[in-house]
């Protein structure tokens, strides 16, 4: 069984307003499965409800519009986030589709990088028949390892190419254009290349690669000699760049620069869900765990919110917090939908009080491309 490392990304729209009957392709790039168990919130969450994965994968493949330095066409501006589907494929060696897998429609962007995440929808199934299939969640390196000058890596994903042409498609642009979008012939083929740190920074490495990568490769995972993820493709520096020592080389957001977004990601969803207080008394019950040489087991909601460790949990707090958690489900039973979530904890009104709410700042309309 071939070990596969990404997923073929597609993004399809329809907007009904302008007359379009049939969903028709936006965006394909790369994606691929990011493990969330060591995640630093998911644990406060109930087991049978936090997501076990999340898709990383490139903000102007997800959101598009958002990104009209990239796609400057008018009717890409048309285009929002409820006019999309979101889907993922294993596709093998032999451009064969194993499988396609639905993806729930509410990207979670970085507020300036080039990444963001989306979740699967029916998570455990899919999984499961993933898992099958030989597709392998990726781990992110240490938090505080980087990628030094010199350092090889290797990246894996998938390229664009023209059905009717074995030599693909070099000038592939991820957003089809209208009139094309009826007759496409292009599809997800597996690729891959070595390559070569070349000017290594805190959020965003430049590598040199032994093939030029294609804009199918955004999204794709960077790994180190490990197996371990140490960034994501974000974009490919223009061959005729001015300084040909970077012309042409990937350019990637370093793993610590995910740690941070994935962290950012959900400690963002857990406060918009979950009363303060609660949430100061398992951040203190997992402070005493790790302050005595313990480590947090996956059943950590389970046994702290029926325990005193760190402040007493009395039934309101757990009434209070298993009804939200199973009501919201994380993500893996409805959406995790930012713009629903003020919504539904006022369902909750009997039993939250005093919680200060903020507009989540997950996306920038206009957004300069950094290279």
């Amino acid at each position: 069984l071939n070990i596969m490392r990404s997923l073929a990304l597609s993004v399809h729209f329809r907007i009904p307003e302008k007359g379009m009957r049939q969903h028709e392709i936006l965006t394909r790039a790369t994606t691929f499965l990011l493990d969330a168990s060591e995640s630093r919130y998911l644990h406060l969450v109930p087991q049978k409800n936090r997501p076990l994965v999340h898709c990383a994968a490139s903000s102007h493949v997800l959101c598009p519009w958002l990104w009209n330095n990239y796609y400057p066409a008018d009717w890409v501006q048309m285009v929002r986030r409820e006019h999309c589907v979101y889907s993922v494929e294993v596709i093998d060696n032999n451009l064969e589709v194993l499988a396609k897998f639905a993806l729930s429609p509410y990207p979670i962007l970085h507020k300036s990088l080039d990444v963001g995440l989306i979740h699967l929808k029916d998570e455990d199934a899919a999984l499961e028949r993933m898992k099958n299939l030989g597709v392998e969640p990726l781990s992110l390196r240490h938090r505080k390892k980087t990628l030094a000058d010199g350092d090889s890596v290797y990246f894996e994903g998938f390229e664009i190419k023209n059905l009717e042409d074995s030599d693909g498609d070099d000038d592939y642009d991820e957003a089809l254009a209208e009139d094309e979008a009826e007759d496409d012939v292009r599809a997800h083929s597996p690729f891959s290349a070595d390559g070569t740190v070349i000017s290594p920074a805190d959020e965003r490495d430049l590598i040199q690669t032994t093939t030029l990568l294609t804009d199918g490769m955004c999204g794709a995972p960077v790994l180190d000699e490990h197996g371990f993820v140490a960034g994501i493709v974000e974009g490919i520096v223009p061959t005729d760049h001015e300084n040909p020592f970077v012309a042409g080389a990937a350019a990637t957001v370093t793993s610590p620069a995910l740690h941070t977004f994935v962290d950012q990601s959900e400690e963002m969803m857990l406060r918009k869900i979950m009363p303060e207080d609660l949430m100061k008394k398992l951040a203190q019950a997992r402070k005493i765990i790790q302050k005595r040489g313990g480590t947090i087991p996956n059943n950590f909601f389970e046994e702290v919110i029926n325990s005193n460790v760190g402040g007493k949990f009395d039934k309101s707090d757990k009434k209070t917090f298993v009804k939200i958690t199973e009501e919201l489900a994380f993500g893996k039973d409805i959406e995790m939908k930012v713009e629903d979530l003020e919504k539904l904890v006022n369902k909750f009104s009997e039993d939250i009080t005093d919680v200060e709410w903020e507009e989540p700042n997950l996306q920038k309309e206009e957004v300069e491309k950094e290279r």
